[in-house]
């Protein structure tokens, strides 16, 4: 007859029972007089690798619904300055539940983690949503679950379900990784519809499996009374440490541009230094076993402390370096930080801990958007973060000794004996799934190294190219989804030469953590050049081109009253012709000072350039004001139609070129801003005449000139119709010579 899973684990408690002493003695009637025998434990070695296998699919849906609350938030705050929002941040504080009578029990029981696990799988569902409202209302409500789930797990009586709970939460975590990785920085659960749908099926079976699973009960989890003591310590370390998991690690390219400073030789680009990122985080995982190293105070500070300064004031290849000796210490402090938070009380530590998480998430935004209130303190200072984060994690780490798994008695969070085979039999397991997990990301790297093609057909004409500048929007549309895929079609389909993006900077933790300048070029199969770095943070700029990059810089125009300007320059070879571009990013003017000093940095650079220059940047200042005279009168510049005077965002200049045409997109609900698109042509003589004539007959110009029929024809005023993009406002317009008309 076929013995039950429950059968098994009665009769383990049943043995337990029975080879005590006292059992022993109430069956004889009397004390025995027989000196006492040696206890042999009993030994019943299980697998659990189909327990960690759900909890791992749980906990990447856990982080992708956790770290997607954060940018539905933050881009209300950034596009629309509605500093409200942030009162939705309150459904992390959902642990103070825990203090109604009934609710602990309720929510820990099979039943309640059931519950608590389809709210928050069903949550994902959000992307399907009709309404931006809609799709904030369910994140909020399964980041409520999703927080009342870790907190049911963790502190869970039972030290399986605590110990596979917790290693979900950290394959889970790296599981995100290996999907970005695929998807190149873009998790496919917010990507589609249908991987929408697939990872809330698989979900909902990893759910449904953990339910019918059997619960071990012993041994029960043992606080640790001096960790217990000093639980404002504890909470604050474990939401520090979760800030700056998620800040520098929640993708493999944030480090590679966290310090970057130019091309070709100032930085590691994110393909393939991406790799050893991950690999350094993987690392992580295997050096958790060591508890002396974790609580090491030279491993903690001047490791992890000392690395974490070195990432933010370093720059280049040292920064990336400091970053790769920190990525192993973040992720092998989860284990020791894990324990000593979970013997703490859970519903003071947790609101403490999702409290310095959201202050830290807070101020983060602060660093880069100057109008939030208390943010002029925090403004481009994102040391002021930094320190006080890792001092936390520090503390946490340094209060008190360790526990020893191996000791009798203790109950380690993540190295526990749970079927008498040892205190590492779970990580053992997990240790196989760490490994399966390095290797889905390395395939994922090759992947992509095998499907990036930079071939191209030659040019109809070499001595012509196409200009385009944009607001990308950090990726997410008008209503705060995705919008890579339509960016990419867009672009494709404008068919540019050259490219320069604002607001291009998506791998902060509250825009996402995603690489907006990596997915692009790797899907149009561009060249690609980000900037400034991360650590200045600016809402960043990027240049993706057809042509190679021969060199360029990354500069910060400082500004005293509003945002820091990223400005970038740099030189391509476009079919052996030199053009020196120049990408910039001001903000709405708030201070004169600021705005000359600005501007005459710009000028310095387009007036001493030697080679033809092509300026596409976001000015927001109209054609007639003085920052534009300035350009065209100290920057020796050419505005590329001075007739077009309703223009206020973004300006196209240019030196040393003949123009062609010039046209302007609708932004078709990706972006509060349209599209401009200028053509242009090398000249090879010093004295040349510009096209000074104007005309919108396509018949007056020849037909490797006109811009792409995708957007449809001329047509006046604007175009606000549906989410296609139309040209509009007058254009396009094509720039001939005096009697000039197509051979």
């Amino acid at each position: 007859m076929a013995t039950t899973t429950d059968d098994k684990r009665e009769d383990v408690n049943t043995q337990q029972k029975d080879n005590s002493p006292s059992s022993a003695g109430s069956k004889s009637g009397k004390k025995s007089e027989m000196p006492p025998k040696k206890q042999i434990n009993q030994v019943y070695g299980r697998t659990f690798l189909r327990e960690l296998l759900t909890e791992t699919i749980i906990g990447m849906i856990f982080w992708s619904v956790f770290q997607e609350l954060i940018p539905a938030i933050a881009l209300k705050v950034v596009k629309h300055h509605q500093t409200e929002y942030f009162v939705v941040s309150a459904v992390w504080f959902s642990p103070v539940l825990f203090i109604l009578p009934g609710l602990p029990r309720f929510f820990q029981s099979s039943f309640g983690l059931l519950l608590l696990r389809l709210v928050m799988i069903g949550s994902l569902a959000s992307v399907q949503a009709p309404t931006p409202e809609m799709r904030l209302i369910l994140l909020a409500v399964g980041n409520f679950a999703a927080i009342l789930l870790l907190v049911s797990t963790w502190w869970h009586k039972s030290c399986h379900q605590r110990s596979t709970s917790f290693w979900g939460v950290v394959l889970g975590f790296v599981g995100v990784i290996t999907l970005k990785i695929w998807y190149v920085s873009i998790n496919p659960m917010w990507e589609s519809s249908t991987s929408n749908s697939v990872f809330i099926a698989l979900g909902v079976l990893a759910a449904l499996d953990r339910f019918s699973t059997v619960e071990y009960p012993l041994p029960e989890f043992k606080a640790h009374p001096e960790f217990a003591s000093h639980w404002i310590i504890m909470g604050g370390g474990f939401g520090s440490l979760m800030f700056f998991t998620q800040w520098l690690f929640g993708d493999p390219s944030i480090l590679c541009r966290w310090g970057v400073q130019g091309f070709p030789a100032t930085g590691p680009h994110p393909f393939p230094a991406g790799v050893a990122v991950f690999v350094e985080l993987m690392s992580g995982i295997l050096l958790s076993t060591n508890q002396k190293l974790a609580t090491n105070f030279l491993w903690v500070w001047f490791v992890g402390g000392h690395m974490t300064i070195g990432v933010y004031y370093l720059w280049g290849f040292l920064t990336f370096a400091c970053g790769l000796i920190l990525a192993p210490f973040m992720m092998s402090s989860w284990t020791e930080v894990a324990d000593r938070v979970t013997s703490c009380p859970p519903v003071p530590t947790m609101m403490l801990a999702m409290a310095v998480y959201v202050a830290e998430v807070y101020f983060s935004i602060a660093t880069v958007i100057p109008g939030l209130p208390y943010g002029f303190l925090f403004n481009g200072r994102g040391i002021w973060i930094v320190a006080p984060g890792i001092l936390l994690v520090g503390r946490c780490l340094l209060k008190g000794a360790f526990r020893e798994p191996e000791k009798p008695g203790n109950t380690h969070m993540a190295f526990c004996n749970l079927d008498g085979t040892g205190c590492f039999q779970m990580f053992a397991d997990a240790k196989i799934y760490t490994i399966i997990i390095l290797l889905l990301g390395a395939g994922g790297y090759a992947k992509q190294h095998l499907t990036h093609s930079m071939d191209r057909p030659a040019p109809k004409n070499p001595q012509t190219f196409t200009g385009l500048v944009w607001n990308s929007q950090f990726m997410l549309d008008n209503d705060g989804m995705l919008s890579h895929n339509r960016i990419a079609d867009f672009l494709s389909h404008a068919d540019a030469d050259v490219i320069a993006l604002v607001q291009s900077d998506s791998s902060k933790l509250f825009l996402g953590n995603r690489d907006t300048s990596l997915w692009l070029s790797r899907k149009l199969g561009l060249f690609d050049d980000f900037g400034p770095a991360s650590t200045f943070h600016t809402t960043g700029v990027s240049l993706l081109s057809k042509y190679p990059i021969v060199s360029s810089d990354h500069h910060i125009v400082n500004s005293t009253e509003s945002h820091w300007v990223p400005v970038l320059t740099a030189t391509l070879n476009i079919s052996s012709n030199l053009l020196d571009v120049v990408v910039a990013h001001f903000p709405q003017q708030r201070s004169t000072m600021d705005r000359r000093y600005q501007i005459e940095f710009i000028t310095n650079f387009t007036r001493r350039s030697p080679n033809p220059v092509l300026f596409l940047s976001s000015l927001s200042c109209e054609p007639v004001s003085g920052d534009y005279r300035r350009l065209k009168t100290f920057g020796k510049l050419k505005d590329i139609d001075p007739l077009d005077e309703d223009r206020f965002i973004f300006s196209i200049m240019y030196k040393n070129l003949i123009r062609l045409g010039f046209a302007r997109v609708s932004q078709a609900g990706l972006s509060n801003d349209e599209a401009q698109m200028a053509k242009f042509q090398f000249t090879s003589v010093k004295s040349y005449k510009d096209n000074e004539h104007v005309t919108i007959e396509t018949s007056d110009v020849d037909k490797s000139v006109l811009f792409p029929e995708s957007f449809g024809g001329y047509l006046e005023g604007l175009y606000s119709k549906g989410k296609d993009h139309r040209y509009q406002m007058g254009t396009p317009r094509y720039f001939i010579s005096h009697g000039e008309g197509p051979e």
